[in-house]
């Protein structure tokens, strides 16, 4: 016999809907408990919030987290354990301040009642947060300039008397201007008449912090050749260095494009291939009014190296390229990351070649 609406709460049945009811209130969720915490006096250094942290990024403790407005079971995992058991399934409100020791965690945040956590990110808990990421328009006084190997003749040291040919002009703000100044070295030369004048300008930027060979190292660039009848080469590369003597390896991947018209190789691009230039099998429709852009990827760990170059007409990706270089003891025995950008003259000739926009990331 079939019983109407009033005949149920009048049953009993008032007690069945009050459940359904609250049941389907938990089910939509009441997301109007909290408010935005006060960031304002939390050190950026500390803070974590949720919706936007990159996983991997480094925190000081105390840590700040924080997620919007909204009530959210968030746990914390050390080692793929929760270390507080015993809020791990109470929803909380943003605006959480806990202190942890120096290690990586994941910090995992959910919607009450779900079966897999809304956001997920690492995090990195240090004493001192390194810099992970640089980037500009020109290369600054933290780039340093130096002659390198390919130099005519050659030239066994950066000395004053010779810095004037390897240089950064930041005269034009849209740019640096790298400059490999052979005719200068020519005319300032007292060797013999027909002695072959060449300079490799070499500018990097270093890093050396103690996490400096883990995780992805991105960086890139634009160039820009302005003219291809003074130079033989526009190069660049990344790599870290392991100095310890057990090891003492140059890691990384680097290109060589050939920008002399005059040369039947005019438009190739070659990688590193740890003790040679290797031919990629791509060429390169050079414009001198053209920026290209090299990005490079470098991970030590995983032993995976990759270049990816974009041109006006075509653009191209070497995979699989990672390289091992042994260096000679003059290195150091510490640890170093080099970001570099090069140029190599033609006898006789002012070589030069515009870079702008560079940016190195390392992901954690």
């Amino acid at each position: 016999m079939k019983r109407n609406f009033i005949d149920s709460i009048k049953g009993g049945g008032f007690i069945y809907l009050a459940c359904l009811i609250v049941f389907g209130l938990l089910l939509i969720g009441c997301d109007d408990d909290c408010s935005s915490p006060d960031l304002s006096t939390i050190s950026e250094d500390s803070l974590i919030d949720m919706r936007d942290f990159v996983s991997g990024g480094q925190v000081k403790s105390p840590v700040f987290v924080t997620w919007g407005a909204e009530e959210r079971v968030f746990q914390i995992y050390l080692n793929g354990s929760v270390i507080d058991p015993d809020t791990e399934h109470t929803p909380r409100c943003p605006g959480i301040e806990i202190s942890l020791a120096n290690d990586l965690y994941e910090f995992k945040l959910w919607i009450p009642g779900a079966s897999s956590p809304e956001i997920s990110r690492w995090v990195n808990v240090v004493d001192e947060i390194e810099n992970t990421h640089e980037e500009g328009k020109q290369f600054d006084n933290k780039w340093i300039t130096v002659l390198g190997d390919g130099c005519l003749p050659m030239i066994t040291d950066y000395h004053v008397n010779y810095a004037k040919y390897a240089t950064v002009d930041n005269t034009n703000t849209s740019y640096s201007q790298l400059v490999a100044d052979a005719a200068t070295l020519e005319a300032d030369s007292e060797g013999e008449e027909n002695e072959t004048h060449i300079i490799h300008n070499i500018t990097y930027l270093e890093k050396a912090t103690a996490r400096i060979p883990e995780g992805t190292h991105t960086a890139s660039y634009f160039f820009q050749i302005p003219s291809f009848s003074t130079g033989i080469t526009v190069e660049g590369g990344l790599f870290i260095w392991f100095g310890n003597e057990d090891v003492r390896l140059d890691y990384g991947t680097a290109f060589q494009l050939i920008v002399d018209e005059d040369d039947s190789n005019f438009g190739k691009v070659f990688y590193w291939g740890g003790n040679k230039w290797i031919d990629s099998g791509k060429e390169v429709e050079l414009f001198n009014d053209f920026f290209y852009k090299v990005t490079f990827t470098v991970n030590v760990e995983s032993r995976n190296a990759s270049i990816d170059f974009e041109g006006k007409e075509e653009s191209f990706i070497f995979s699989d390229i990672f390289s091992e270089t042994e260096k000679d003891d003059t290195w150091t025995s510490g640890t170093v990351a080099r970001f570099q950008a090069e140029c190599i003259s033609k006898d006789g000739m002012k070589h030069v070649v515009n870079f702008k926009d560079f940016y190195w990331f390392q992901n954690l």
